[in-house]
């Protein structure tokens, strides 16, 4: 167990300055009982150094006095030191070390033994320090010079008694003896005291941590028991959460799966729509081609029932043949507008099927597509112009018709409010050192920001209900990225009209171009 002693308060008395001194933030009850120790012994000791101080030179003896007084003087001087340094180790060797040897040089000075009352016994003092305190080496070394000087005491003290006479009575001598026998038992006594209360003091504090440990591990306990059920519902949590992702995941597929087989048959739908379209305008040429037919065969039937009578007059020929070579250009002129719509037709419907890659002329497909178109258009009410250079390229035709197809269809249900009179979609074309761009611009109502930010995403639409799949421009977003290895550029704002750029590369890169698929 670690203590400390506490550094924020401000000592309340002398003696509490005194128990913090030289004291370490960490050190350990053992540490701060010998801390003490050292202090209270080096105090005890300083006060019979000043007694004897006192009475040596009341004897006359003032060489003598110097030396326990030396020794309040040096105790000081190492107390001091201590509380700056804060080394303990050093602080209790010179203090045990004065300690030890002092009494005996006082007592050497005194005459011996029985001149000084046997002042050497105060070295005991330092000597329970230092066998409590040290290393059990330590405190044989600190015996064993204790036990070198009382010898050398003995030695010498016949040499001491005869050279150094202590001028005192023996009733005086017997009366320090007694006296030296009585501080020094009361100072060990006190000494073990401290020792005894102090290290009670430890072990009760260090039961109340143990007291406190064992609530704190029963309240350990508890909360692993809580935290294991918890991580038991964690666990059954996450099995659940792990089936809820499975299934989210098979829902996930199965969307994807339908959102593909959706943007498909928007594709066909669209398509179908360019059928009907086709078919409803070609009907009209073929209609004045049948009308025409049929005329010129009842005037050639005309013309044989006359030359078989022989009734036939010059005239009638003549307006006869003008009827058939009129009715036979406007046969011409429709057959040729059906048969030009057909070939665009299937063209066009081929290349969407197919999206392979071919090399063609932008600008004249372009056409192509939007003549596709002019069905719809002309029952729209929607002008579509086509613009710009030639632009030879190589690509995927089908995929770039059905990128405009889309974007011109978005224009006629979107761009146009009701009663819009100038309902004019543009597209162009143009070459760029490394691309091609088709732009498809409309002079319509734009987009607001809202929706600018959501155009490009599947199902999205502003024409729910009134012909708007939410697929148009999802689809074109695909293709343009995903087949064409391109990008899109969309600039509109509300009554500024919407322009749409695809740019898309002259010459497909080696591993760019996706491999054609629904989008």
């Amino acid at each position: 167990m670690t203590q400390t002693e506490p550094s924020g308060a401000r000592p309340r008395s002398l003696w509490d300055q005194f128990t913090v001194l030289g004291a370490a933030r960490g050190e350990s009850s053992t540490t701060r009982i010998a801390r003490r120790m050292l202090v209270l012994g080096g105090l005890l000791m300083s006060a019979g150094g000043v007694i004897w101080g006192v009475m040596a030179i009341s004897f006359g003896r003032a060489l003598a006095a110097s030396i326990p007084f030396g020794y309040v003087a040096l105790t000081a001087l190492n107390l001091t030191a201590f509380a700056r340094t804060r080394n303990f180790r050093a602080a209790r060797f010179v203090q045990v070390f004065i300690s030890v040897l002092l009494p005996f040089v006082f007592q050497w000075v005194l005459g011996g033994f029985l001149s000084s009352g046997t002042v050497m016994v105060w070295s005991m003092v330092s000597l329970i320090g230092a066998m409590t305190f040290s290393q059990l080496r330590e405190a044989l070394v600190w015996l064993a010079l204790y036990g070198a000087l009382t010898v050398i005491s003995g030695l010498l003290d016949p040499m001491l008694a005869a050279s150094v006479p202590f001028a005192a009575s023996s009733t005086t001598r017997i009366g320090l003896l007694v006296l030296n026998l009585l501080m020094v038992s009361g100072i060990v006594f006190g000494l073990i005291l401290f020792l005894t209360a102090d290290r009670a003091r430890a072990v009760a504090s260090l039961e109340t941590a143990v007291q406190r440990n064992e609530v704190l591990n029963a309240s350990l306990a508890s909360e692993v028991d809580a935290r294991g059920a918890q991580l038991s519902e964690l666990q059954a949590l996450q099995g659940t959460l792990q089936t809820r992702s499975e299934e989210l995941s098979a829902s996930l597929a199965r969307l994807h799966t339908a959102q593909a087989e959706l943007v498909q048959r928007e594709k066909l739908a669209a398509l179908g729509q360019l059928v009907a379209g086709v078919a409803h305008e070609v009907n009209t040429p073929l209609g004045v081609v049948y009308t025409a037919v049929t005329m010129s065969l009842e005037r050639v039937e005309e013309l044989e029932a006359s030359l078989v009578t022989g009734t036939l007059p010059k005239r009638q020929v003549l307006e006869i043949a003008r009827a058939l070579l009129d009715a036979l250009r406007i046969a011409s002129t429709n057959a040729k507008r059906a048969a030009s719509l057909i070939s665009d037709f299937k063209r066009i419907a081929v290349d969407q099927t197919s999206e392979a890659e071919q090399a063609f002329e932008l600008r004249s497909y372009l056409d192509a597509v939007v003549q596709s178109l002019s069905p719809m258009l002309a029952r729209a009410g929607v002008a579509c112009a086509v613009s710009g250079q030639p632009v030879r390229l190589v690509s995927r035709p089908g995929v770039i018709a059905q990128i405009v197809t889309n974007l011109v269809q978005n224009a006629m249900l979107h761009a146009f409010p009701d009663g819009e009179s100038d309902r004019r979609v543009e597209v162009r074309c143009r070459a760029e050192p490394e691309h091609a761009v088709i732009e498809v611009e409309d002079h319509g109502v734009g987009m607001t920001e809202e929706v600018r930010r959501h155009v490009f995403e599947p199902f999205f639409t502003t024409k729910r209900g009134a012909g708007g799949s939410g697929l148009g421009m999802h689809i074109v977003h695909e293709q343009a990225y995903n087949a064409l290895d391109g990008a899109l550029e969309l600039d509109t704002a509300p009554g500024q009209g919407t322009r749409v750029a695809l740019r898309i590369p002259l010459r497909p890169q080696a591993g760019t171009m996706k491999a054609p698929g629904p989008a």
